[in-house]
């Protein structure tokens, strides 16, 4: 597990109720541009492990995490920019700088490590002392607010749909006496917007006094009111529903891979076809994985002889094995509930 970790610190991923859960799952909407100069991103474009290729190499890092091997050669994620006055903008871009290097350990043991890494990452894209010093004093309380997320998580246990919205004003709650009202509108801003906007998608659609035609208007009223950039999101979404229920359809019909390709080209073009296709490799061997740990898990769940503390740290252990990041055992964690409410329904 990661430091302070909390599945609700994240995503929100905590409420793991069928319908609900595949959306919180699913990517997040792009930021909206920030306007022309009105930000400045600092130097930020190197290989997490790896020198600059046009640059002597640097010392290996001082302490090691322990997921180093998972970020190999790829460039540290996030950004860390500065507004026209020389002050921190706290961004999405700041979080997932953050989440980074967070998602590279395991346990509190590793913090120290985590710590020491950041600082030396910023010193070599040439952050200045005093934005290095902002920076760190925003982790601290954004490992702060993940702890107390973690808490209300194991508090709350299972949420059920009824629930949502408590444990929403809850977590907003949460950022508010954590991050302040800066840090939690930059980092978590469009992400609760997004997750509001779903929740009254529910309502809507679920509201038994409303005719069909009443609910389609106040469905477009409510998409209307997304910013333009969510809005075209939303129409690229579509066409890609779309698209997917039209693939769908053809391999229930024995079509072959590359008849998928040609209609994807058609469709959205070959470069896209070609990503489309990388991902749904990508797919078939998460489902693999997924398939060889529920086979373990339950390997493991029929063993009788095991006490109950030995059944949690062996389920530890197993996840740990199969899967390389808290994301992915979050992940994981969250198909299995929906795989058992379909069985149960």
């Amino acid at each position: 597990m990661g430091i302070r970790q909390g599945i609700l610190a994240g995503a929100f991923a905590g409420i793991a109720t069928l319908g609900f859960s595949l959306f919180l799952l699913s990517p997040e909407s792009p930021e909206a541009p920030s306007p022309a100069g009105s930000v400045t991103t600092l130097k930020h474009d190197t290989p997490a492990t790896a020198g600059n290729r046009n640059s002597p190499p640097r010392e290996p890092p001082k302490q090691a995490l322990p997921l180093d091997d998972t970020v190999k050669n790829i460039a540290i994620d996030g950004a860390i920019r500065v507004d026209m006055n020389g002050n921190l903008v706290f961004d999405r871009d700041l979080r997932r700088f953050m989440d980074f290097f967070i998602g590279l350990t395991r346990s509190q043991d590793d913090e120290a490590a985590m710590r020491d890494r950041m600082r030396q990452a910023m010193v070599e894209r040439e952050v200045p002392g005093a934005i290095r010093e902002d920076v760190m004093e925003a982790l601290d309380r954004y490992l702060d607010y993940r702890e107390a997320a973690g808490n209300l998580e194991t508090r709350m246990g299972e949420v059920t749909p009824e629930q949502t919205r408590h444990v929403l004003n809850q977590l907003k709650q949460l950022r508010r006496n954590h991050l302040g009202e800066a840090m939690t509108e930059g980092f978590f801003g469009r992400e609760q917007q997004r997750i509001e906007n779903q929740l009254a998608r529910q309502r809507i659609e679920n509201n038994p006094d409303l005719s069909a035609d009443e609910k389609r208007k106040r469905l477009r009223d409510l998409e209307e009111m997304l910013p333009e950039h969510v809005q075209q999101v939303r129409e690229r979404s579509r066409t890609y529903n779309t698209l997917r229920e039209k693939t769908r359809r053809m391999r229930e019909d024995g079509a072959s891979d590359a008849e998928i390709h040609a209609l994807r080209s058609r469709e959205l073009g070959a470069e896209a076809a070609d990503q489309l296709a990388e991902l749904d490799e990508e797919r078939a061997r998460w489902q693999q994985r997924l398939a060889r740990y529920q086979r373990e898990k339950q390997r493991i769940r029929s063993n009788d002889s095991l006490t109950e503390s030995d059944l949690r740290r062996a389920l530890e252990r197993l996840r740990s094995e199969h899967f390389d990041s808290e994301a992915e055992r979050r992940r994981a964690r969250a198909l299995s509930r929906i795989d058992a409410s379909r069985q149960d329904g």
